[in-house]
């Protein structure tokens, strides 16, 4: 990781590229969710405040999981772990708070989670390609005519290559959404593609060896898949069922 890039400072304040995105994802997000929901009929007053409580936990959640899986550089400076304005964010561990914030919701409104996966991915997959633009974690030494140059290497611009993929998730989704088959379709499929890309773009990062991220892809992909073929097995039969009974 290179130093976070400073957009301006005010006194002792400084205004960093990579907060500055987070936000701009986040309204991007917001901004798509919401005309989803209007569309699908959900009560705006609730998604807002499920996309206030996801903010919040997601954030809380990614902080957390990289707080811990660098805790050496966190040890002697733990006031650090509220810079989050500085950059290290982990993906899975806003993840992993986003489903638990939306389970607990939908169980208080008495809502589908699957329907509301369904509803908040697309929006995920945007905000999550334009949040990755301001990164400052690049790859491994490269060749590559795009490279960017680090500490004086030419490396793989990888959250570049994060936010393309993320965009490319957007696209496929938001192209999908009024043709789902199921509930939980659009949730399941966002987790598969970006744990595909996830896994790939890993080694641009990574010098031979699997990281803990591709582990955790190859695992929740292969988990996904496995819902997608009993879910879409379960939803044959009773596409077949009705037919019979017509």
């Amino acid at each position: 990781m290179s130093s976070p890039r400073i957009l301006f400072t005010i006194g002792d304040f400084s205004v960093h590229l990579y907060g500055v995105m987070v936000m701009l994802g986040f309204w991007a997000g917001m901004y798509v969710v919401l005309k989803e929901a209007n569309r699908k009929g959900f009560e705006t007053e609730k998604i807002m405040d499920l996309i206030f409580w996801l903010f919040a936990g997601g954030l809380a959640g990614a902080r957390a999981l990289y707080v811990i899986l660098n805790w050496d550089s966190f040890r002697g400076a733990p006031l650090g772990i509220l810079s989050v304005h500085q950059g290290g964010l982990a993906f899975h561990g806003a993840v992993l708070a986003g489903l638990l914030v939306t389970l607990l919701f939908a169980r208080r409104n008495k809502w589908s989670f699957a329907g509301l996966g369904d509803l908040l991915s697309p929006g995920l997959a945007l905000g999550y390609a334009v949040g990755r633009i301001g990164c400052d974690i690049y790859g491994n030494v490269t060749a590559v005519p795009w490279a960017v140059v680090v500490g004086g290497e030419p490396r793989h611009p990888v959250q570049l290559y994060s936010a393309l993929a993320g965009f490319v998730i957007f696209f496929v989704l938001w192209r999908r959404r009024e043709q789902l088959r199921y509930n939980g379709e659009s949730l399941l499929l966002i987790a598969i593609l970006y744990s595909v890309s996830r896994f790939f773009i890993e080694f641009f990062r990574s010098q031979g060896v699997i990281t803990p991220a591709q582990y955790a892809s190859v695992l929740i992909a292969a988990l996904c898949f496995a819902l997608c073929a009993v879910v879409g097995r379960k939803n044959r039969k009773i596409l077949i069922n009705k037919g019979g009974v017509e």
